[in-house]
């Protein structure tokens, strides 16, 4: 049987009134037109579905049951486009966000507090991890928007929209035992203990590939598995470390942090907002990227 909506709408309108012309007039139609949408839906079910008497109109047996059965399902619909019209109005719904540590630290965390006051019935929910596991969840569609950190692993072909960029830079602690007033080639500032995060991650990968551009084999001597975790190794003089510029501006400002001059330094790396092609992006979706983009700058 091919499902009609139109049948079924006149069906319920007319056991509500129990009467074609009541239908007809709130559905906007003919009463001729809900007549015949009944006729040709008793027909499909081979059934009658009202009893035509003098009196009016009577719910047969299986009129009775069909029309419990369709109530039901009217409620449902009307219940669906009740929450969706609220979702679309921002007045309530749930939005879940992909974000690497870096992205998280300083970019989503400063701004959340200010999307949460303007739309404060959104329910909002991070989930933290590397490049290529948020990637993953993208493309699975377990979060709705991810804010990525290049590089970005080439398999996934997601929609990326530029937020800014920022440079890494070379640190150590002061009491690290080098001549902070010498600039450094790589090569030398490679003979020195490093400290970098493990291989799983895409900014390792980018440091490998950049070394290796300048015939240089990056071999860490400590590693940790998040960006965050370096800055204890750095502090306590283990080693030197390659970090974004922003995760040093304290230790900068008050002196337990040194940055070091290079002849180099590694290209700027972007902060994008991602969404994935292959799933529809949401109407809370749509709103929190221009949000982020009207308040990053």
């Amino acid at each position: 049987m091919k499902f009609n909506l139109e049948y079924y709408r006149s069906f319920f309108m007319t056991a509500n009134f129990l009467s074609f012309t009541k239908a007809a007039q709130h559905l906007y139609l003919t009463q001729s037109a809900v007549s015949q949408s009944v006729k040709k839906l008793e027909t499909e079910l081979n059934c009658m579905l009202f009893l035509r008497t003098p009196q009016g109109l009577q719910l047969t047996k299986e009129g009775k049951l069909l029309y419990n059965h369709v109530k039901r399902a009217f409620e449902e619909l009307q219940a669906g486009e009740h929450r969706v019209m609220k979702l679309a109005n921002f007045n309530t719904g749930e939005l879940q966000i992909g974000a690497t540590e870096t992205s998280l630290r300083f970019l989503l965390a400063p701004l959340i507090q200010k999307f949460k006051k303007a739309f404060p019935n959104i329910h909002i929910t991070f989930i933290g991890s590397t490049t290529e596991d948020t990637c993953k969840r993208l493309a699975y569609g377990d979060i709705d928007v991810a804010v990525l950190i290049s590089p970005v692993p080439a398999e996934f072909q997601f929609e990326m929209t530029k937020i800014y960029e920022f440079q890494d830079i070379f640190v150590a602690s002061r009491e690290f035992p080098m001549d902070f007033d010498k600039i450094y080639s790589l090569e030398e500032i490679s003979k020195f203990p490093l400290i970098s995060i493990t291989p799983d991650n895409s900014m390792r990968s980018f440091l490998d590939d950049w070394f290796m551009e300048h015939d240089i084999l990056f071999t860490p001597e400590y590693m940790v598995k998040s960006t965050g975790l370096m800055l204890p190794l750095i502090k306590e003089h283990l080693g030197i470390g390659i970090i974004p510029a922003h995760f040093a501006v304290e230790g900068t400002k008050n002196g337990s942090l040194i940055q070091i001059k290079t002849e180099k330094t590694p290209p700027p790396r972007t902060v994008c907002l991602a969404t994935n092609p292959s799933h529809p992006v949401s109407a809370i979706s749509r709103e929190f990227i221009s949000f982020i983009l009207d308040n990053s700058q």
